[in-house]
């Protein structure tokens, strides 16, 4: 029997057809319906998802399972996804934006590629903590780390771009780690992924296959597919969810393999830099290690510049 909203509310019954969770809606709507099948959603945070068909995943590194969706028909099994997060993406570059470092996310990706490197500066994230895998310090700050009188506003920028694929880099690494799967191809949606840098660093720094459809809001593209999917589960002769992927409209990011070295190299450097600082209140500052840059680091906390 169906599950209908009460005429009180909208003055009529309306079915309900599908009910899902943003990063399964996602997947369903990028067409990650294969076993192995991996995408990005790059947002309010970066969300990392793997299809693992029928088996949920038990993460020994911070991952953690999700439920991706099941059909009523008898046919169907439920499909388990495995996902790692990182928070405050969207956040801390409308931050960086409310600062004056740029005025809109699509000049940045110019902005970026105007420079060859960042100039050696780099970016600390941690707007909304740092989720794992990695760190989960709930007093970790942001700010920018290495500045010199040499760092152009582009520097900046590209760091910030940089901060922001390094931490997907560290999540597709534990993924590599932590399942059998050897990814071919990253699909990417939301709001950031519309940043051509940002996606061509990420296919350098993962060597793996990047796509971006033209439609980059694929939460809202998967409730409809799965609505359209439910109504004709039952005449189908296999489950949906194993019918081939179809990709549409898009943009492919291939792999800079000559360029994966010198990626690496800042990658590196980041990684060190993340484990710096991190304070327990809006004063006090603790060093894992200390260097000259890093005590000269400009540092960003509750909103505000030190």
């Amino acid at each position: 029997e169906d599950i209908r909203v009460d005429s009180e509310h909208l003055g009529r019954e309306i079915p309900i057809r599908a009910s899902i969770t943003d990063q399964s809606a996602s997947m369903y709507g990028l067409s990650c319906v294969q076993k192995g099948d991996m995408k990005l959603t790059m947002g309010t945070g970066s969300f990392m998802d793997v299809n693992t068909s029928d088996k949920p995943h038990a993460s020994l590194e911070g991952l953690y399972p999700l439920v991706g969706w099941q059909f009523s028909s008898h046919k169907s099994r439920p499909v388990y996804l495995v996902e790692g997060s990182s928070y405050g993406t969207g956040g801390l570059i409308e931050f960086c934006k409310s600062k004056g470092l740029f005025s809109t996310l699509e000049e940045t990706s110019d902005l970026a590629s105007s420079v060859p490197n960042s100039g050696g500066v780099v970016f600390a994230m941690g707007f909304s903590g740092l989720q794992d895998p990695a760190m989960q310090e709930p007093g970790s700050i942001m700010g920018f780390l290495h500045q010199s009188e040499s760092t152009e506003r582009a520097h900046l920028v590209r760091a910030l771009l940089e901060s922001v694929a390094f931490r997907v880099k560290q999540i597709y690494d534990t993924m590599l780690k932590e399942t059998e799967f050897q990814f071919k191809t990253i699909r990417v949606d939301g709001g950031c992924s519309r940043n051509d840098f940002l996606c061509q660093l990420i296919a350098d720094l993962t060597r793996v296959r990047v796509w971006r459809p033209s439609q980059t809001e694929s939460s809202i593209v998967g409730v409809a597919k799965l609505i359209s999917d439910c109504e004709r589960s039952d005449r189908l002769d296999h489950p949906v969810e194993e019918q081939d992927e179809v990709e549409v409209d898009g943009t492919e990011f291939l792999p800079r393999l000559e360029l994966y070295e010198q990626h690496m190299s800042m990658y590196t450097v980041w990684n060190m830099e993340m484990s710096v600082c991190w304070c327990s209140d809006t004063t006090q500052m603790r060093f894992e290690h200390e260097s000259p840059a890093s005590k000269s680091a400009l540092l960003s906390h509750d909103g505000s510049w030190f």
